[in-house]
């Protein structure tokens, strides 16, 4: 009698899944099967924060099972080499895509970032990927799982609380102090509809501030406060900046990255509350990137931050800090 049969291999792939489901639904992952046409995504998994509230971190994932993907192994990495028809899907993915190879005879699970392995321009004209042993799902916390994607608590701050660390976070580059609101604020552009930063919106308005007379070394610390001042702005949601795409720049490439970005609904809530409290403080939400036609008035900003030292806020955030970028010197 001839009757539909299944073959082994759909038995496997569905161990795989099955797997990768509950290991993330046991880490308080939560799991969304692809259940219609899978061209190179199995899933959705969306980030749920420690107190259960979701900021709306979500990554693809595609899932391998099978002992055959664990063959090409050293003592560090197991290596996998994709379809290209995956790999240009993977690189030219809209979110991170998580690649998950499991075997179902030791319940052993990899993963890795596919997009960003493909992204990176030290992964150049490669076709394998290689999984490092260490990314073992079993033993993974939260923040190792996202740490090159999203942030693992993401815990949104009100308004003030996001004004006031804005004008908090300092740092001194040679003769003069630079804080977060300056490069938040001199770095608007596109009538308050963007935010435009490079190290040379920094290099100006320390040249302004100095009357071009500085000299400084520029080192870990320094490149410390840039980087927590963009993951600021991620983990707040000010602007529309992907984090694994700056963590390639910033971590692949070791280069502090140019952008502009859209400002998302909360960075103009902190832009229009800055205006409502400081009228024209910054120019009319517009400023010319080389200050030329609306120099900036430093004294002015510097009062609002000294006035919002004495108010009190229910609390602050620290960004975490990465390696910095290799040293450089500037001198005005």
């Amino acid at each position: 009698m001839n009757l539909p049969k299944v073959t082994e291999n759909q038995f496997t792939e569905r161990l795989g899944v099955c797997a990768v489901e509950h290991k993330l639904t046991l880490k308080r992952f939560i799991w969304r099967e692809t259940r219609n046409t899978d061209v190179g995504i199995d899933g959705q998994i969306e980030l749920v924060n420690d107190d259960g509230t979701c900021a709306g971190s979500i990554v693809a994932a595609q899932v391998k099972s099978g002992c055959s993907y664990f063959e090409s192994h050293d003592e560090g990495y197991v290596y996998f080499t994709p379809e290209e028809k995956h790999r240009h899907y993977w690189g030219n993915f809209p979110v991170p895509v998580i690649l998950f190879l499991h075997n179902p005879a030791t319940d052993l699970t990899l993963w890795i970032d596919a997009r960003r392995f493909y992204r990176s321009p030290e992964n150049a004209g490669e076709k394998r990927i290689k999984i490092p042993l260490t990314n073992n799902l079993d033993v993974a916390s939260k923040d190792d799982l996202v740490e090159g994607f999203a942030f693992a608590t993401k815990i949104f701050r009100d308004t003030d609380e996001i004004i006031h660390e804005l004008t908090q976070n300092v740092k001194a580059f040679g003769n003069v102090d630079v804080t977060f609101l300056e490069l938040f604020g001199l770095g608007l552009t596109d009538v308050g509809n963007k935010l435009y930063f490079s190290l040379n919106l920094l290099f100006d308005i320390i040249d302004r501030k100095s009357n071009g007379r500085y000299s400084m070394s520029f080192g870990a610390e320094e490149f410390g406060f840039l980087n927590n001042y963009i993951r600021f702005l991620i983990s707040q949601n000010l602007i529309y900046y992907d984090l694994s795409e700056y963590l390639i720049d910033w971590e692949d490439r070791q280069m502090v990255p140019i952008f502009i970005s859209p400002v998302t609904p909360r960075g103009q809530e902190v832009l229009c509350s800055l205006c409502h409290n400081r009228p024209y403080l910054f120019h009319e939400r517009f400023v010319n990137m080389d200050f030329a036609s609306a120099p900036p008035d430093f004294d002015e900003i510097m009062k609002f931050v000294d006035e919002i030292k004495g108010q009190k806020v229910s609390g602050g955030i620290i960004a975490p800090s990465i390696d910095a970028v290799p040293a450089v010197d500037a001198v005005g």
